[in-house]
């Protein structure tokens, strides 16, 4: 019997196996695919908008707590006087006040410090004051945002020590943005200890 099909055509039986085939791969090309990297072959994770950014990289917020052996009163006029931060606090090399005295709120001052090898000179505002128990500074100007709340509270003959930390780490610190809030709250507890200690020993 002549074979109709020419030398270059498949059987039918080849043309269903092939189509069975595609078939199958047909279904993974339905698949719903996430919006992955390309080339990202040491880990494949949604992609992010280049302006997106988890917020604990961009907002980092410390705290800190310490009991000090002296009168409130005593704590209270040493720390709200920043010019006394470049004796307990690592790193600030100068804070000078910028408005005449006395201490109040819209009392201002400028502050030069070093963190991580940069310089960081900033000027600060008080915004909120409770003569004896609070102060909170915020930036007005400089490279990296930051914001401090102290509070001292009488316990028994002595007092104990509250501050909160924040700042914004995405621009000046942002190839560190990860380990930022881990490195600025060791510094800052190791500052309340040296505060505790230089109070102390003034005793």
């Amino acid at each position: 019997m002549r074979d109709e099909r020419g030398p270059d055509r498949p059987d039918r039986s080849e043309i269903d196996g092939i189509r069975g085939v595609s078939n199958r791969f047909e279904r993974f090309r339905r698949l719903p695919t996430p919006p992955y990297r390309r080339n990202d072959f040491r880990r494949q994770r949604p992609c992010r908008k280049r302006h997106e950014a988890p917020e604990i990289c961009k907002i980092l917020e410390v705290h800190a707590s310490i009991d000090v052996d002296r009168p409130s009163d005593v704590v209270f006029d040493f720390i709200a006087d920043m010019a006394n931060n470049p004796s307990w606090q690592r790193g600030m090399q100068e804070c000078r006040w910028t408005s005449e005295p006395p201490l109040r709120l819209g009392s201002t001052y400028d502050q030069e410090a070093k963190f991580l090898g940069k310089a960081i000179v900033s000027s600060f505002e008080v915004i909120e004051f409770e003569k004896g128990q609070r102060i909170r500074i915020r930036t007005t100007g400089g490279s990296m945002p930051i914001d401090v709340t102290r509070e001292v509270v009488p316990r028994g003959a002595g007092s104990q020590v509250k501050a909160i930390v924040r700042g914004d780490s995405s621009g000046l610190f942002r190839l560190a943005a990860p380990f930022m809030k881990l490195l600025v709250g060791s510094n800052v507890r190791a500052d309340y200890r040296r505060l505790k200690e230089l109070l102390e020993v003034q005793a």
